[in-house]
């Protein structure tokens, strides 16, 4: 028995006629009389009496649809199911991610793809940037989210949000008078040694 007779057998069941349930599962109808038939005989029941102008379903047969309708819903979301999981709106996902990550930007994004992938359960770690990357590189965790400077052969980089780095200086530190309007923000730019 497979999924195709099962599903010949419910159009004929639903339509109780061979030629309208023929065409609507697109095949001719001696095919879809012959698959009911190798159906009917490898269950070894009838599930159909026929005559020339009239198909009934038997008690068997009546059962049996129940059944099978279930089944084919099933088999219906269980492909729903695997194309929703390669695309990634259904299962489960790791995101590690450094200290910094985790304070600035992340709960915004987070909440966006929530929205976007409300079946996918996601699961948070915050780790040490080193960290966070040999556990994606591992296997333990699907994404990371760290600030830039890392590197590694075996992971993809992309940028996802530019965070602006800020420096906390005593007004009374040489530096802190020291400042330049760019773009609207405050920069400054010295060496450290």
């Amino acid at each position: 028995m497979d999924l195709r007779q099962l599903r010949y057998f419910v159009a004929v069941a639903e339509e109780l006629h061979f030629t309208r349930a023929a065409r609507r599962v697109h095949v001719a109808q001696p095919t879809l009389s012959h698959q009911v038939g190798l159906l009917e005989k490898e269950l070894g029941v009838t599930l159909l009496t026929r005559s020339k102008r009239h198909v009934e379903l038997t008690h068997a047969g009546r059962i049996f649809l129940n059944e099978a309708q279930r089944l084919l819903r099933s088999a219906d979301d269980a492909v729903q199911a695997a194309q929703s999981a390669q695309a990634g709106r259904l299962g489960q996902l790791m995101v590690v991610c450094g200290p910094t990550a985790a304070y600035v930007g992340l709960l915004g994004m987070l909440e966006l793809y929530r929205r976007g992938s409300p079946q996918v359960d996601l699961h948070l770690i915050e780790s040490p940037v080193v960290d966070a990357v040999v556990t994606v590189e591992q296997g333990s965790a699907d994404v990371g989210l760290v600030v830039p400077y890392f590197e590694s052969s075996l992971l993809k980089r992309e940028t996802v949000l530019e965070l602006p780095l800020l420096a906390a200086l005593p007004k009374s530190h040489p530096l802190a008078a020291a400042s330049c309007s760019d773009s609207g923000e405050d920069r400054v730019s010295f060496n450290v040694s």
